[in-house]
């Protein structure tokens, strides 16, 4: 599908079987002066190209998606020229309900921030003065509902999104590029919201900056967390590129020369600018951006997708600290690679958790459906808990690291 900004799939039913939800733009583009009119009526083309492809993923899952949404959005407001239009095979999918929502258009993905075992929906928006950023909080599986007191980024522009426990606490915190701003939002108890939390903005207290009239850094793109450097703490990568010809840019060429970055954190939360000297500070105009162990050897990689060029592919160089990869596998049903799990690593009185997601970050790209934890200078953890969609949990115990483990599940 072209002028597709996201796809994300959740377990958000009860019966194991896996939704999605696709948020892509027909009237509003970036780069090009197409007219109006003639997009819109291009639409239910664009979606019958589509279908192939979520042909291939039914299959794959047996048929088994709840819904899709598909939303169609000018400037921020949704556009009703085609209601609900959809191909004829998936019409006939008896499992399958088209639930439009009214959300704009940049990275959405499905979180479940209040740990109630149903995935709820968060939402960021590049024009928050059109529509602010915002969680639809799922009820039990039967609707998404706005969360209007979470305080979350209401007067921001969002671009890419990454989703960590920057904290602690096990709820999702969130790192967003954007134009001229970076931000990094971490939760706070707040009962009263649907969301049982507040997202505070931190970004100036751990030192998350940008230089734009040295680096260019004027329009950001894909955002990643991940422990690149294995030392229990999720790091940041963004990336960074030309949007248009735009009247405001540096070095003289209208910003095309925009410097991608990448943050360690440090053990007292803040954050160290790392990109230079880890060769992450890559000129070209990047857009999509993947941070996953591409080659199995326990220390991620970054995989940048290049607007005017290549995918670019950076292997890490490996180190001596230690670490774990893991994925799931479900046979009891529907959701076979346990998408929606929350696992939990403990060594001492210190934990770790990472949640399992389908292109529900970044912006632009999904990657697989591992979850990778640095673990330092530990050489075993006392307790691995992989607490499944549906509120099951296994664990095991005294598991050595430097290892890929699989979390099964077999069918009765």
């Amino acid at each position: 599908m072209t002028k597709c900004f996201k796809t994300s799939l959740p377990q958000g039913a009860a019966d194991g079987t896996l939704d999605c939800i696709i948020v892509h733009s027909v009237a509003f583009l970036h780069a090009t002066n197409c007219i109006l009119g003639r997009d819109l009526k291009r639409l239910d083309a664009l979606i019958s190209k589509a279908t192939i492809g979520f042909r291939q993923a039914f299959r794959q899952h047996d048929g088994a998606v709840e819904y899709v949404s598909i939303i169609v959005q000018r400037h921020g407001r949704e556009d009703n020229s085609s209601p609900g239009k959809l191909p004829a095979f998936l019409n006939s999918l008896r499992t399958f309900r088209h639930q439009p929502i009214p959300i704009q258009k940049q990275p959405t993905g499905w979180h479940d921030v209040n740990n109630d075992l149903y995935p709820d929906l968060v939402s960021i928006t590049d024009f928050f003065y059109i529509q602010r950023n915002t969680i639809l909080i799922n009820e039990n599986g039967t609707a998404l509902t706005v969360d209007a007191d979470n305080n979350f980024q209401r007067g921001f522009n969002g671009m890419g999104l990454a989703v960590g426990d920057l904290n602690g606490d096990e709820v999702h915190d969130f790192a967003q590029s954007s134009t001229l701003k970076l931000s990094w939002l971490l939760s706070s108890p707040f009962p009263k919201a649907a969301s049982k939390s507040l997202w505070i903005e931190h970004a100036l207290s751990v030192g998350l900056t940008l230089n734009e009239p040295v680096l260019g850094q004027f329009f950001g793109w894909g955002t990643e967390l991940g422990d690149l450097d294995n030392d229990t703490d999720l790091d940041l990568t963004m990336n960074w590129g030309f949007w248009n010809d735009h009247p405001r840019g540096t070095f003289g060429n209208n910003g095309r020369n925009q410097t991608d970055a990448m943050w360690l954190s440090r053990d007292n939360g803040t954050l160290q600018n790392a990109s230079e000297p880890w060769g992450m500070d890559d000129t070209r105009a990047a857009r999509g951006l993947i941070v996953a162990d591409v080659n199995r050897v326990g220390w991620l990689d970054v995989v940048k997708a290049i607007l005017d060029g290549p995918t670019l592919v950076y292997l890490s160089r490996c180190g001596e600290e230690n670490w774990l990869l893991m994925r799931g596998i479900d046979l009891t049903n529907k959701n076979p690679d346990g998408i929606g799990s929350k696992v939990r690593v403990t060594v001492g009185d210190q934990s770790w958790v990472r949640w399992v997601h389908s292109g529900s970050t970044s912006m632009f790209s999904g990657g697989p459906t591992t979850v990778h934890f640095g673990l330092g200078e530990h050489e075993t953890v006392d307790r691995i808990d992989w607490m499944w969609p549906d509120g099951t949990t296994t664990t095991v115990t005294d598991v050595a690291a430097n290892q890929n483990i699989t979390a099964r599940r077999l069918a009765p």
